[in-house]
């Protein structure tokens, strides 16, 4: 079974891998394309709930001003994901929390890099430096929000434990208490 999940979990991260090397390897006319579609679609999902109505061309130019928050988020997002497969495959292994968090962020940074350099060979794309810390900051936050969830599972677990032992030495109290009152009354007969 570990085999057969290991496997599994080796391919989500290889599939991944490949999502981002697909978005890397547009032209920056055609990322620019897909970045400012999906710009406009979340300026018309934030007026649908908002009750606002704009004009397509007022869509367009507040989809232009967001369009480079949105790529970055996307950054973020993308290597959050990677991380946190790469992390899931690690877990297979017993490979202790820290470690697989580490080894999680540091494989999502170096793919960030390569990424990068992959960028400086396609038509209208070139390497940033920030795209590298943005993805690295991603692939870190949802491995911080990993870690924190599994501290505050160590802490009930820590607490629970307390608890039963708090609650052994109150009922091996109350036993003693019991055993001496029965030993002082046989004394008394």
């Amino acid at each position: 079974m570990r085999i057969a999940l290991g496997i599994m979990s080796l391919v989500a991260v290889v599939l991944w891998m490949r999502v981002i090397y697909g978005f890397s390897d547009q032209t920056g006319l055609e990322s620019t394309a897909v970045s400012n579609q999906v710009s406009g679609k979340l300026v018309k999902l934030v007026d649908a709930l908002t009750g606002h109505s704009r004009s397509s061309e007022e869509v367009m130019l507040l989809a232009n001003k967001v369009e480079h928050l949105v790529r970055k988020a996307a950054h973020a997002a993308e290597y959050s994901v990677l991380a946190f497969l790469i992390y899931l495959h690690l877990s297979i292994y017993g490979i202790n929390l820290g470690t697989k968090a580490f080894l999680s962020w540091l494989v999502s940074t170096v793919y960030a890099f390569t990424d990068e350099w992959h960028q400086t060979v396609v038509a209208g794309r070139s390497a940033s430096l920030k795209d590298i810390v943005i993805d690295s900051v991603g692939a870190a936050l949802v491995l911080f929000v990993i870690l924190m969830v599994s501290a505050n599972r160590q802490s009930r677990k820590v607490n629970r434990l307390l608890d039963e032992r708090w609650e052994m030495k109150q009922r091996r109290k109350a036993e003693r208490q019991r055993a001496e009152r029965l030993r002082r009354m046989n004394e008394e007969r």
